[in-house]
């Protein structure tokens, strides 16, 4: 099987949910994150900043590598590799796992990829995956 269109890649991945963020994404590299929690609640909305992962799902030859990353969201958009405190860790693996589900039954669904679980909060793991026949 050769790799999907990026055009079939970015309508299959946009459904899976708020995710997908389509100004990072590029063909044959597609960014993927979530804010999960607030670092101060009790700022003004737009001096917020949050904790959270991301992912980049980069194309190469007929597999895919995934790098996942943990971190603070900060006010220019942009995601620093921070530490995350020990109080956020849970939430934040939980809805990385959720996220994973999601993908992995999209990718399989539509184009039969096994995506890597992230089970742990370790910085910027690469992994690849094997676009099966």
């Amino acid at each position: 099987m050769t790799t999907p269109t990026h055009g079939r890649l970015m309508i299959k991945l946009a459904a899976i949910g708020p995710y997908l963020r389509d100004k990072r994404s590029q063909k044959e590299r597609y960014f993927f994150d979530s804010l999960v929690s607030c670092v101060n609640a009790k700022k003004p909305p737009e001096e917020r900043e949050f904790w959270g992962w991301w992912l980049i799902l980069d194309t190469k030859d007929e597999n895919f590598v995934a790098q996942y990353g943990f971190g603070r969201y900060d006010l220019s958009g942009d995601w620093q590799s921070d530490p995350l405190p020990k109080n956020v860790v849970e939430e934040v693996e939980a809805n990385l796992a959720e996220f994973e589900k999601l993908l992995s039954a999209g990718m399989l669904e539509h184009f039969n990829i096994q995506m890597p679980k992230a089970t742990e909060a370790d910085e910027n793991r690469l992994q690849e995956l094997a676009i099966s026949s």
